[in-house]
């Protein structure tokens, strides 16, 4: 809070030196806001419900082409249906929508910036049936 207002200070009231000050009270804010996440994260407490959606979502981005839910949920120490539960209540959408997200969006990169062919694009990113892929980028994306 200190920082915040000698920030605003300097802004509104600007000294010879207020680039220098501002640059370095930015600074500080961001120094303290680090501490204070690291503080909050390596907090000694029983994990809510809510801390487990990133690491969910990363590990889905991370293992999109096999990812299971059970395996999710083994990885997490969770049951199967309240993962699943957790992430649509969080997110909107179900295990499977958002694996199916995530491969699409990396089969639309490798299409935008690879040289692959697309069938060679469709098994890298894990998909098996070639026209179950065609139909569900065409929904996503609105082209083949």
């Amino acid at each position: 809070k200190v920082f915040i207002e000698e920030f605003l200070c300097e802004w509104y009231d600007p000294s010879l030196a207020t680039l220098d000050i501002q640059n370095n009270i930015f600074s500080l804010i961001v120094s303290e806001l680090v501490n204070i996440m690291n503080d909050q994260m390596n907090a000694p407490h029983i994990k809510s419900k809510n801390s487990y959606i990133i690491p969910l979502l990363r590990y889905i981005e991370e293992n999109y082409k096999s990812c299971k839910l059970t395996d999710a949920a083994d990885a997490f120490g969770l049951n199967p249906n309240y993962l699943s539960n957790l992430l649509k209540k969080h997110t909107g959408s179900s295990f499977n929508e958002l694996v199916s997200k995530e491969k699409l969006s990396a089969a639309k990169r490798l299409l935008d910036n690879s040289e692959l062919s697309v069938n060679e694009i469709i098994n890298y990113v894990g998909y098996q049936n070639m026209s179950f892929f065609y139909r569900k980028f065409k929904e996503r994306y609105g082209v083949l």
